[in-house]
């Protein structure tokens, strides 16, 4: 990922949680746990009966990409089924949704002092995967990274 980003924090992800029922803390879990990036929201692509998102965007390992709904945020995916979460552009979501909703919680600011962005929940992603033990290879391939002929994620026993 070529963008840079501070990953939300455990703290700020129980803040999140503790707080789910405020309205847009839903589209902020549904980011974090997806790894989609914002923009593939306005044309994102729901399965509820196999519990799977296909979208994306940017490259082309990224776009039609299938990723596993979350059993946490499966109610959230649920309630925005048929519907188009991101009806707004992308800089009025942020401006107008991601930022105001962050600030409520006081969770506007990364610990390194920067704002966070809609992006931030991509990396946060990430973060998991790798606290969770996601191999490499399946992470990359969630997050729609390209691989082009990177044989480093091939391990041959």
């Amino acid at each position: 990922d070529d963008e840079k980003g501070i990953p939300f924090t455990e703290n700020d992800l129980q803040v999140l949680w503790d707080n789910r029922d405020v309205p847009y803390v839903d589209t902020i879990l549904i980011m974090v746990y997806s790894g989609y990036r914002i923009s593939a929201f306005k044309e994102i692509k729901i399965d509820l009966e196999k519990g799977y998102f296909q979208g994306g965007v940017k490259t082309k390992s990224g776009k039609n990409r299938i990723v596993p709904i979350h059993p946490g945020i499966y109610g959230m995916v649920a309630a925005y089924h048929g519907k188009t979460w991101l009806e707004t552009s992308v800089n009025d979501y942020r401006t107008k949704v991601f930022y105001p909703t962050l600030e409520r919680l006081g969770l506007l600011y990364a610990s390194n002092g920067t704002k966070h962005t809609p992006h931030d929940c991509r990396h946060t992603f990430s973060w998991l995967c790798d606290r969770y033990k996601i191999d490499d290879m399946s992470k990359h391939l969630l997050m729609g990274h390209a691989l082009g002929s990177d044989v480093g994620f091939l391990r041959i026993p």
